[in-house]
């Protein structure tokens, strides 16, 4: 029966399951394309662009090219392959893009890719490389896609991609070709105003960018004159789209293709090397390709892009380990005379190990020339190496940098490096003793420890050949350091004069230190300098505080935009709440402790929303104490207006902050209000520029209306932004007013805006309102309000004026159209029925979205306010206008007969509970007034308040309404065991069939 039930909520959910899932967002098609790879590969070896398709030579070709990439062919079957681009081979020795297609150029170079890729010779070459030469056209010596074809630009770059493949560009056919391509490139150059790239006006069907690549790529090989290569570079780079990182709003080819002509330019550099494809945001681009088109050709354009940059290291988690002999390893530190062997893990998407790479490991140590070694694919997985490094007698940094290579036919050598730092030094142990002698309580290593505490610390020095070194070439160093690891303590053994135990001791007595850690370090050195370090650390539980506070001189300030906010304090520990220490300037080797510790000063809004943070600036002061000075500059952005309050904070060395609390110098004690520490800004904003805005017939239901406009401080004149917290922006509502004019206006639509940059620079707000059910019908005026980071709204103002806000009068019209679909279960086989409505809602055939709606159900001719089987319940709706509301009741509760649906707008049904709330607290305030005999004037306010909230009216009433029939499951039993009656009717067939057959008889 529990199965039954759950099937059934299942079903009455299903609608809403589809909504959800319709605005849910699968995983990333930039991994799982190259995840999925293999159920792109059809039987007979080829593989489709998409699923579903026929596969084509191009789709086999980014498939290889994926799997070269990423490691994959034990993942897809390689030995198929082969088979399927024999059979797009045609008689003219050229392959056509699928079976029975005429062979095209850019089909051959998508076979020669396939063989190569595949680690296969590749057939015919010869052949092919005649194929090439018959789509030569000899008045352009441009080579053309098909045979009978004009000669362009993009088919002689394929061509010679493809004979330089076969090996066949040093025919004399090809190079006499050269000067005559050089001229045509040349004709195409024309650097203007500092841009230099290739301009091909006739080629239609290229974008600007991959015309360009196409041209690049041909004056690779004819030896066109590239001067001044940095030009170049810089001219693509500044394509691409600062928003998106994306070239030109041109796709994902034109994307590969820019990235790719940057790399092919600074392949053709002969000296001052750099990496030209570090010129554009590499950060943006891999951001981009996140959300591609879930087809091989975009995962192709978008891997190639991404490997010719630093983060195509991003697509791996390349992992090292070692195994050890003769010693051990932890981490970073390597005891002298442990044997090494390196073990390296690259693994891309879902885990997949990439097993197609050329790994080397340099292992350097000190001065000495760096050990090369080879690491070989192994069965575990990894690239081994077959050679042991042995630290004996060594001593010092250990250094291993992996470099990693990938080949793939097309693109070239790819590789990145994997870099992991070891020290070799001595094993070290360290038996610590923590005691408050007061008490006599003791501490655990990280335990927290109070002011008074003796440390005690037996340390053990070791090798692989002796288990306690006493005395040797070096000095054990041992320091005390607080959480910013500034010296407070220091004093060092000379080993070579002494065989006694290593032992120190420390007593913390000073207050003056910051709280957070604090680490007793132990370092070996010798005379190269620190070889082997440990720290044993406690923490410090001491209160910190931010004293002598200063706005530019006072507690607080008033600030408008453009000016900047100065404080400063000086921090200190307040271990019992009545004394203050400060820090010292200097540590105990005399050098300035104040650039070492990292105090913040971080400006929040009143809720608590972290607008900006600054570091403090540190100076030392007469007391030899430090101050930390801040500055933060009053942008002209909306969330730098209103109230800012001002708090402190400490970052020692670990990371983990320490909020300071705010001390009042003046009158020696804490601030009982944090957020008493303010500063303001104010401003009156104005609306400027006003590019687009709606007319007055525009207000209906499903019309779109934007406005877009510059906002102006009208104090500074200054354009103000909107800054960088989601809650302050600017907003279009919508105002009404009741109809008795005496309740204050309500909004029934609030619409944000978004920040665009114009060609100019200049910023502007852009506001586009689908006029939708929310939006109460009838007479109302559109106001724009600015808002700061604590929600506070402002009006904007009309330009030059300070009183009069921007306000628009409009009436929204226009008739809502409901389209419904209804649904109830009526099988006894499950516990309960489900009822399911799906509509959507339209006006003038266009679709209206997005309404915040919540359904009543009731029994047909039940009155609104009458009890409902469900009260308010939510209604879903998707991204593309549907919506749907569902519920379960038991079969008792629902008999046979038509139930309403009634969906409420959630601004009416606001409304409602406020006008209601008012009229019991007037309703309230009316007995308290009469229990005090005022109740002639209490009964005529109460009356005048009534009819004034009457006017919002407190009964709900729906938007629209929705019908359902429902026919009941039937729940009654038989009178017999329905075993019984199954037999009877068994009974009676079989008697009606036999008399049926002695009549046949008979006759």
């Amino acid at each position: 029966m529990y199965s039954r039930t759950y099937t059934l909520v299942c079903a009455a959910f299903v609608v809403l399951f589809a909504l959800a899932c319709s605005s849910y967002e699968t995983p990333s098609a930039f991994s799982q394309m190259v995840l999925h790879l293999d159920q792109l590969q059809t039987p007979g070896g080829g593989f489709m662009l998409r699923p579903k398709e026929k596969p084509s030579l191009e789709a086999t070709s980014h498939a290889l090219f994926l799997s070269s990439l990423f490691g994959l062919k034990k993942k897809i079957n390689s030995n198929a392959v082969p088979l399927y681009l024999a059979s797009l081979e045609n008689g003219d020795s050229g392959y056509g893009q699928s079976t029975g297609s005429a062979s095209d150029l850019a089909s051959v170079r998508h076979a020669v890719l396939c063989y190569q890729r595949l680690g296969l010779p590749i057939p015919n070459s010869a052949n092919i490389a005649a194929f090439i030469k018959s789509l030569l056209d000899p008045e352009t010596r441009l080579f053309a896609s098909r045979a009978g074809e004009a000669g362009n630009l993009k088919a002689t770059a394929i061509a010679f991609q493809t004979l330089e493949m076969l090996g066949e560009t040093q025919r004399g056919w090809v190079q006499e070709t050269y000067e005559s391509l050089k001229s045509y490139l040349n004709s195409h150059f024309k650097p203007a105003s500092g841009n230099y790239h290739f301009v091909f006006p006739e080629e239609k069907e290229l974008t600007v960018v991959s015309a360009n690549y196409y041209g690049i790529v041909l004056g690779s090989f004819v030896g066109f004159p590239f001067s001044n290569l940095p030009k170049w570079a810089s001219s693509i780079a500044s394509w691409q789209n600062k928003n998106d990182g994306t070239f030109s709003g041109q796709g994902l080819e034109a994307t590969a293709h820019a990235v790719s002509s940057l790399r092919l330019l600074q392949q053709l550099q002969k000296e001052n090397f750099v990496s030209f494809v570090d010129l554009i945001d590499t950060d943006k681009l891999a951001q981009s390709v996140q959300r591609i088109p879930e087809d091989l050709r975009s995962a192709a354009n978008a891997h190639l892009a991404i490997a010719l940059t630093n983060k195509f290291v991003d697509n791996f988690e390349v992992t090292t380990n070692y195994e050890v002999l003769r010693g051990s390893a932890a981490d970073k530190l390597v005891v002298q005379g442990t044997q090494l062997r390196p073990f390296l893990s690259v693994k891309t998407f879902g885990g997949v190990a990439h097993a197609g790479l050329d790994v080397e490991a340099q292992i350097s140590h000190g001065d000495a020339s760096p050990t090369t070694s080879k690491l070989h694919w192994a069965e575990s997985e990894q690239y081994v190496s077959n050679e042991l490094f042995d630290t004996a007698n060594r001593l010092g940094d250990l250094n291993f940098t992996y470099v990693i290579r990938c080949f793939v036919a097309g693109v070239g050598e790819l590789s990145f490096v994997k870099v992991d730092d070891k020290q070799v030094g001595y094993g070290i142990v360290v038996d610590a003793d923590a005691k408050l002698e007061v008490t006599g309580k003791e501490f655990a290593e990280g335990d927290a420890v109070p002011i008074g505490t003796d440390f005690s610390f037996a340390v053990t020095l070791q090798n692989h050949t002796q288990d306690n070194l006493l005395s040797g070439e070096f000095h054990v160093i041992f320091t005390v350091i607080d959480s910013s690891n500034v010296p407070i303590h220091s004093e060092s053994v000379d080993r070579r004069v002494s065989t006694a135990p290593v032992k120190f001791h420390y007593s913390l007595k000073s207050s003056k230190i910051p709280g957070g850690v604090i680490g007793f370090r132990f370092e070996v050195s010798n005379d190269k300098g620190v070889h082997t370090s440990k720290t044993v650390t406690y923490q410090l539980s001491l209160p910190m505080v931010a004293t002598a506070i200063s706005f530019d001189g006072s507690d607080s300030a008033n600030y408008k935009i453009g000016q900047t906010v100065r404080v400063s304090i000086e921090p200190a520990t307040f271990p019992d709440l009545h004394t203050v220490y400060g820090y010292a300037a200097t540590d105990i080797n005399g050098k300035p402790t104040g650039p070492r510790r990292s105090f913040y000063m971080d400006v929040s809004s009143v809720n608590g929303a972290l607008l900006r943070s600054v570091a403090g600036t540190p100076s030392n002061i007469d007391n030899g104490n430090t101050r930390y000075s801040f500055a933060v500059p009053v942008t002209p952005t909306l969330d730098a207006l209103g109230t800012n309050v001002v708090s402190f904070r400490y970052v020692p060395a670990n990371g983990d902050d320490v909020v300071l609390s705010n001390y009042d110098s003046s009158n020696s004690e804490l601030y009982e209000d944090a957020a008493a520490l303010n500063y303001t800004v104010k401003s009156d904003l104005y609306m400027v520029d006003v590019q687009e805005k709606p007319t007055a017939q525009d207000y209906y239901y499903g019309n779109e209306i934007s406005y877009r406009f510059g906002l102006k401080d009208a104090v500074t004149g200054q354009r103000v932004t909107k800054g960088n917290t989601d809650n302050a922006n600017v907003y279009l509502s919508l105002q009404h007013q009741d109809e008795d004019k005496t309740t204050r206006s309500f909004a029934s639509t609030n619409e944000p805006a978004t920040e665009v940059v114009g060609a100019d620079g200049k910023s502007s707000f852009y506001i586009k309102w689908a006029i939708n059910p929310n939006a109460v019908q009838g007479q109302g005026y559109l106001a724009l309000s600015a808002q700061d980071a604590d929600g506070n709204r402002a009006p904007l103002y009309v330009e030059g004026s300070k009183s009069t806000p921007v306000r628009y009068d409009v009436n929204i019209g226009g008739n809502i159209t409901v389209h419904s679909e209804t649904y109830s279960t009526s099988d006894v086989a499950y516990e309960q029925t489900a009822f399911v409505a799906q509509f959507t809602l339209s006006c003038q055939d266009k679709q209206l979205r997005n309404a915040q709606l919540q359904c009543s159900v009731h029994p047909a001719g039940a009155s609104a306010s009458s009890p409902a089987l469900v009260e308010l319940l939510p209604v879903a709706t998707s991204r593309f206008g549907a919506y749907a509301v569902s519920f379960t009741l038991p079969h008792a509760e629902v008999p046979s007969g038509e139930y309403v649906f009634r969906c409420y707008r959630e601004v009416d049904r606001r409304r409602a509970a406020e006008a209601k709330e008012l009229l019991e607290k007037k309703r309230r305030i009316a007995e308290e007034l009469k229990q005090f005999g005022e109740h002639s004037s209490s009964s005529s306010s109460s009356s005048t308040d009534s009819a004034g909230a009457g006017a919002v009216g407190t009964a709900l009433e729906p938007l629209f309404s929705i019908s359902l029939r429902h026919s009941a499951p039937y729940t009654g039993r038989l009178p017999v065991r329905t075993e019984y009656l199954a037999l009877a009717l068994f009974g009676a067939v079989f008697f009606y069939a036999s008399y049926q057959k002695k009549l046949y008889v008979t006759k």
